[in-house]
């Protein structure tokens, strides 16, 4: 299906199935859709929708392969499993992602995710959920965070950003390491089990404050100039190793 293009009010998808159906040089930006399932899919260069005035709700992907991901400010999303972006531009999506495989390149914003891989660079990483999840590297300056749900098995290997922001309520055997952070916003009411900070080199500003660190690691932590370190602070009120 090559070259389609839904207009304004034209028309709505509404509980349809597409099966090893390829898609290209489509334009969706104003095209309804409604309990649509893709299986097996491919979809080549398009626009997904940009506008909340048209309905996108309940879509279902598996085993489908985006070569060109959907733009920032996409309404766009739905229930992805064994899905792959390879495209390097910008994914902002909601809904929840099961065994995703994305490339090098964009902006990643997601909801829930979860048994999954973004391999590569990326200027900035967002999560409101993620469990069993490996992040290659978030640098060229971006920013990288984590808020309002749990956080499980969570590894982020590299990191270069202006601002690092972990404000889930609960962090459960996650391994942050060989970061670079200029801003760094732990939230007050986190909490950490099992978790490693490794190789973390922390410029000043911002506020590190946690309620709990239970089997923390730190097997090397570096403050910048004039970052105090808690080693030698009661553990009851302050319980990370450096705030400015």
């Amino acid at each position: 299906m090559d070259g389609i293009t839904i207009k304004k009010g034209a028309s709505y998808w509404d509980y349809n199935v597409f099966r090893k159906v390829k898609f290209d040089h489509f334009d969706f930006s104003l095209h309804g859709m409604i309990g649509d399932e893709f299986a097996s899919c491919e979809f080549g260069k398009g626009s997904w929708v940009k506008t909340v005035n048209t309905v996108v709700d309940e879509l279902k992907f598996r085993d489908c392969v985006f070569r060109q991901n959907p733009g920032q400010g996409s309404v766009f999303g739905g229930d992805f499993t064994n899905v792959r972006f390879e495209g390097g531009t910008d994914l902002d999506v909601w809904g929840s992602m099961r065994q995703v495989w994305i490339a090098p390149g964009g902006a990643v914003a997601l909801q829930r995710i979860e048994s999954s891989r973004i391999v590569g660079s990326h200027p900035y990483v967002s999560f409101d959920s993620a469990t069993d999840v490996e992040v290659d590297d978030v640098s060229k300056g971006g920013r990288l965070g984590t808020v309002n749900k749990g956080v499980k098995n969570l590894s982020i290997h590299r990191a270069d950003v202006q601002r690092a922001v972990l404000h889930s309520p609960l962090y459960e055997n996650c391994l942050f390491e060989n970061w670079e952070v200029q801003e760094f916003w732990i939230g007050k009411d986190a909490t950490f089990r099992n978790c490693t900070f490794r190789n973390i080199h922390h410029q000043g500003s911002g506020r590190v404050r946690a309620r709990a660190f239970r089997g923390l690691h730190l097997p090397e932590h570096a403050p910048g100039p004039g970052v105090k370190s808690f080693f030698n602070e009661d553990p009851s009120d302050y319980l990370f190793p450096f705030e400015e």
